[in-house]
């Protein structure tokens, strides 16, 4: 016999599935977030770019974020995220001769730092307040990609 609680979960399971190509469909901003942003000169910009791809397709991605097809919200948010990093990347080392695997490593550690931003974002319920945290940490960090950079070009 099958239960009431287990029919509609199969069904709310079932209808999300097929509703997948439809969501997946009003995700596809990532484009003109890149045409938005074609250069990133902080990591003020950077978060909030990442920040603004979830904020405008929210129904979508809370719909996703919350169902068995997580994976894909990841899978796009880790592009955005790769993006945005990217960018920020080419401009702050576009001048400065930094070692290829510092330079790999720092994309790396900011790439997974906005990516978990947005997710910790995202597991509290994508409430208010969060530009106003990154732009509080951006000013209690400002200085530390220089000083990176600097220990980079001093090989240390």
């Amino acid at each position: 016999m099958v239960t009431k609680t287990a029919f509609l979960s199969y069904n709310h399971k079932k209808a999300g599935q097929s509703l997948l190509p439809d969501i997946l469909e009003e995700m596809k901003t990532m484009p003109d977030l890149i045409a938005e942003y074609p250069a990133i000169d902080s990591l003020e910009t950077c978060l909030k770019a990442a920040l603004e791809f979830a904020t405008k397709n929210r129904r979508a991605i809370l719909h996703i974020y919350n169902s068995v097809n997580r994976d894909i919200f990841e899978q796009y948010l880790w592009k955005v995220c790769q993006h945005v990093v990217s960018a920020y990347a080419g401009a702050i080392f576009a001048d400065k001769p930094v070692r290829e695997e510092d330079r790999e490593l720092m994309i790396c550690f900011y790439r997974q730092e906005c990516f978990g931003m947005v997710m910790g974002w995202m597991n509290r319920g994508m409430k208010d307040g969060i530009r106003e945290d990154i732009s509080r940490l951006c000013e209690l960090r400002r200085g530390m990609v220089d000083e990176m950079i600097r220990r980079s070009l001093d090989g240390k």
